[in-house]
Order: C-alpha cells, then sequence, then structure tokens
C-alpha cells in the first residue's frame, strides 16, 4: 500500500494540514464537518486510493489539524480556500470526493471555478429545506459549550453525541470524540455554513461530471434524485447501509468511486 505523509500547505486563512500520497490522476477526498482526514486513514481507503491515485486529504480549515480562520467561514468562503489549498500544491485541476460538509465544499467550488473540478463524487450531499435549516441552526446541539472547571462539560458533549456514535465501536467512539473537541467551541461553524446555504440553486450550475451516491441508511439519500434532475448527466448510486462509506465497506466504496473517476 502507498505512503502516506502529513504535509502543511499556507493560504491566507491559515495553514492547512493535508494527508497525501501516490501518484496518477489527482483525488482530493473532502470529510464529514467534524471528522478531518483521518477518517479517510482509519479503514486503509486512503491508501487504497493512493495506490491508484495522487490523493490529497486536507483537514478542512477551521478542522482537525488546520488552523482555525480568523472569522467563521461561508460555504463560498471555504470552497476558495480549497482552491488555496490547490494552488499551493500546485495541483490546477482534480476529481473530488466529498462527504456531507466535504461534498458541498466540492459542489461550491465546481460552481466557482468549473476548470478546476473534473469529476465530482457527492456522497450524501445536505439538501435540507429552508425550513429544516433554520430549525438546526436554532438547536442547542449545534452551540458551542463553556469550559469548566470540574469538567462536566465534557460529559455533556459525550451525551449529546451519543445519537450520532451509536453502533461505533468504544475506541471509534474515543477517536471521533477527541476529533470533535479539537478546534473548541468554534467546532460548528462549518455546520452553520450549511445551515446558511442552498444548495439546490447552485446544482443546475455545475458542469463537471457528477456521481452522486449514499448509504442505504444516509439520511440524505433519499434526496439524491433531486440532484440527478437538477443535473441530467449525473449519475447515482446506492451503497451498503451506513454513512462514512469509505468506513464501513472500504471496498464497495472504492469500486464505485474509482470506475467512475477512471
Amino acid at each position: 500500500m502507498a505512503n502516506i505523509r502529513r504535509q502543511y500547505v499556507q493560504t491566507p486563512l491559515g495553514q492547512v494540514l493535508v494527508r497525501t500520497g501516490g501518484s496518477g490522476k489527482p483525488v482530493f477526498l473532502l470529510a464529514n464537518t467534524y471528522l478531518g482526514s483521518e477518517s479517510f486513514m482509519r479503514h486503509g481507503f486512503l491508501g487504497r486510493m493512493a495506490d491508484r491515485y495522487q490523493v490529497f486529504a486536507p483537514d478542512a480549515i477551521g478542522q482537525g489539524d488546520s488552523d482555525l480562520p480568523p472569522h467563521a467561514l461561508s460555504i463560498p468562503e471555504h470552497a476558495q480556500n480549497l482552491a488555496d489549498v490547490m494552488d499551493a500544491l500546485g495541483v490546477p485541476r482534480a476529481s473530488f470526493i466529498g462527504s456531507h460538509t466535504g461534498a458541498t465544499v466540492a459542489m461550491e467550488l465546481a460552481v466557482q471555478q468549473p476548470e478546476r473540478v473534473d469529476a465530482l463524487i457527492i456522497a450524501g450531499l445536505p439538501l435540507w429545506t429552508a425550513r429544516q435549516r433554520e430549525k438546526l441552526a436554532q438547536m442547542d446541539r449545534f452551540k458551542g459549550w463553556e469550559f469548566n472547571e470540574d469538567g462536566s462539560y465534557l460529559t455533556d458533549i459525550w451525551q449529546s453525541r451519543l445519537g450520532i456514535t451509536h453502533g461505533l465501536t468504544p475506541e471509534e467512539m474515543h477517536w471521533q470524540f477527541m476529533a470533535f473537541l479539537q478546534p473548541g467551541p468554534r467546532v460548528h461553524e462549518p455546520l452553520h455554513a450549511l445551515f446558511h446555504y442552498e444548495p439546490r440553486e447552485q446544482l443546475p450550475k455545475v458542469q463537471a461530471r457528477v456521481l452522486t451516491l449514499a448509504g442505504e441508511t444516509d439520511q440524505f439519500g433519499e434526496r439524491m434524485h433531486e440532484i440527478v434532475e437538477a443535473i441530467p448527466t449525473a449519475k447515482m448510486a446506492v451503497l451498503p447501509p451506513g454513512t462514512l462509506l469509505h468506513s464501513v465497506d472500504p471496498d464497495a466504496f472504492f469500486k464505485c468511486v474509482s470506475e467512475f473517476i477512471g
């Protein structure tokens, strides 16, 4: 399996950690909010991709080991920062595999700078209604926390995440908990960027080749037909149950995305 190395690149908003390896067609892997590039490492998916492609998996600015930006970013600002990462790496054009928040940022980049995006693989694009986005933005679970001396905020956070981490091993729960804590009280900023962004307005503007996919139990899977309706040339695939498809069944996910990228 190809060797994966870590490096930092400088962008106007701060330093961004990128895991990279392999050779061939350049492919960027963009993770869900909270998890960062390590999520692609944990079940061997990043190494598997690097055996065939030149892969880049950044921790989004404000997440993981990347710097916190000077202010909360919008989705268009996240997309521009991704373009800045590409510039710093010397990659003019690439294919993108994005999950949830990562899918949204990649799609916005495809609209802003279509010349930079070859294939676009959208895993679980968040297509909420305006009312759903408004309600989500007001929920306590998506607000920051205050530190306290007795550490009870840690227990509160752990309890609040049990619905999300249900079914994971204790080790996986611990890893996701630590990843969640890393950005501090600003951890939810990328989600609030999603809550104030309407992807339906952008979908018809996408010119890249598009594959939309989701696991059978992904909450966004039932809305994939909207993507195909907005982008008639888009292809659609349903994979085994799960949200983090690269972790649940990395072999099936690799087969699906590699056949599309070529």
